[in-house]
Formats: structure tokens, sequence, C-alpha cells
């Protein structure tokens, strides 16, 4: 029986039927001798862009960190890189869709070409993570924010200015994870003032310091021996 590795722990898997791990749709895949299933589609898909709106589609969720994890763990997803910056819109919208707000296939690839035009490194080379804008972008999705709607642009800039004040806090090398973490926490904050749904994130633990080669350890807020 034909074996390949298992995107989450690298064990060897096997052909079979299942849940998926990461979008939840029922059928032939891989599972893994520790229990780990993925489907056809999510193992296949190289896109970034099709992982995440697919998984933050089809798999949505009202804890606003499990989301970003699991869209974090999928393959085509790096340690660092700008796939970062549309990942947090992807995510806002998925956590929001599961809270019980529309959110349609539409407004997810809107959100995502807003977000997708900011560079890799933009935070060394123009001081913009692209993270914070991810949300901002998802936020102006929802809202129906435009340049000429005073409250909903205003809240737009406010979550993306709050978000780029935590990862500037941060003080090391880049980090995408913890600038994830940290653009999502603003999130959490500004949909709660706003939109009056879901829970404010007051802490997160990082699930990927041990596979971060320039993790900045007790230093970083996110690090689990916090």
């Amino acid at each position: 029986m034909k074996q390949t590795p298992c995107p989450l722990c690298s064990s060897p898997s096997s052909r079979g039927f299942g849940s998926c791990f990461f979008c939840g749709v029922e059928g032939e895949g891989y599972k893994c001798i520790n229990g780990h299933f993925t489907c056809l589609t999510c193992l296949e898909t190289k896109s970034p862009e099709e992982a995440l709106i697919r998984i933050c589609m089809l798999k949505p969720s009202r804890d606003l960190v499990e989301l970003a994890d699991r869209c974090m763990l999928h393959p085509s997803i790096p340690m660092h890189g700008p796939e970062h910056h549309y990942l947090t819109s992807c995510v806002v919208l998925g956590w929001l869709k599961a809270l019980g707000l529309r959110v349609t296939e539409g407004m997810m690839r809107a959100a995502v070409k807003r977000s997708i035009v900011v560079p890799g490194g933009s935070c060394g080379s123009m001081g913009l993570c692209g993270a914070p804008v991810g949300v901002g972008a998802a936020l102006a999705v929802i809202l129906k924010s435009t340049p000429l709607k005073p409250k909903e642009r205003t809240t737009c800039i406010n979550a993306v200015r709050m978000g780029l004040e935590l990862v500037e806090e941060i003080d090391g090398v880049r980090c995408c994870k913890a600038s994830t973490y940290s653009a999502l926490m603003v999130a959490s904050k500004v949909v709660k003032q706003v939109l009056g749904v879901g829970e404010v994130l007051s802490s997160v633990r990082c699930s990927f310091s041990n596979k971060n080669p320039d993790c900045l350890g007790s230093k970083c807020p996110f690090h689990p021996k916090q």
C-alpha cells in the first residue's frame, strides 16, 4: 500500500477514508500511524491562497487561535513568509463565519486580493508588517468599508495601527507566527467592540516555537514558557 509522509507529524501515512483535519470534509485521503487524516484535496493543494480559503470556508471555528494554528500547519504555509499577510484575512473571516456572520467565498477572495499585495519582508524593508494589514482587509470586507465611510475606515485603520504596535513591541528578528498572533489579538478586541461577537484574546501560546530556529524564546510574549 502506498505511503506518504503525514503533513502534521511526518509519520508514514496510508490511503484510507476519514474526516480531514484541515477542512473537515469526509472522503478519501491519507491517515498516519498517529491518527491524523488529510483529504486528497488538502494534501495536493499547493496554492496557499486556495488552501486557506478551503480550510476557513469549509471548517471555520469559533476558536480564533485554533483556526489560525490549523491554517499555519498546512504544508503550503512556511514558517515565515508573505502567506501570513492574507492568512490573517482568511482566519478572521472564517472565525466570523463560525460566529454566525454572513461570509461568502467571494468575500474571502476579496480580502485575500487586497492583502496579498503586501510584499514579503515588508516589515524590514518598509516598516509595514502584513499580518495586521490582513486583519484590516478582512474588517474592511465585513464592514463594507470605503474611503468615503468615516466610521468603517477609521475602524480598519485603527485595527492595523494597533496590530503594528503589538508587532513593534516584540523586539527581535521577524517572526510571522508572532506577528499573526499579535494581529489576531487585536482583531478579537476590535470585533468585540464593533460587532459585539467573539471572545477577546487575553493571551496566546505559540505552537511553533520548537520549529522556529529564530525563536526569541522567553523574550516572546507568545512563547509557551511565558
